[in-house]
């Protein structure tokens, strides 16, 4: 086992729940999203292209009267982490990064006070664990 794979087992097993869970964030914002997103240009079709839908799904999204009622119709096929990271690609490749930032953001409620002491502790880790690795090693 390398430092590298040292250091990331020891950050996972101290921080196992710090990544975030995009799918989570998608789901629990539903309802401020669906008035934010912009489905009509290329959204649909980019998220076709990477399989999220099929054609049949964007002929039932694109029959819905409203933008709400078609964001809230894409927003049912999210049902993974791998179709959600699909779809935070495909909002950003079609220029709704604010819609990124809302939902990295979990609408907002992130404290980003909590990153700083987040990141002493990984350097403290990296630290513990180099001079570790090297006193095993020699």
């Amino acid at each position: 086992m390398n430092i590298v794979d040292c250091t990331f087992k020891l950050v996972t097993a101290i921080f196992p729940d710090d990544a975030p869970n995009m799918l989570a964030n998608v789901l629990t914002l539903k309802s401020a999203l669906v008035n934010i997103i912009e489905p009509d240009f290329g959204l649909l079709d980019q998220l076709l292209n990477l399989e999220v839908v099929t054609c049949s799904d964007v002929a039932d999204i694109g029959s819905e009267r409203t933008v709400s009622q078609r964001n809230e119709a894409v927003l049912n096929f999210i049902t993974s982490e791998d179709q959600c990271d699909k779809f935070v690609k495909t909002l950003q490749q079609t220029g709704q990064q604010h819609v990124v930032n809302f939902i990295t953001q979990n609408g907002g409620e992130n404290n980003s006070d909590s990153v700083e002491p987040i990141i002493i502790i990984i350097i403290i880790i990296i630290i513990i664990t180099t001079t570790i690795f090297t006193v095993l090693s020699s």
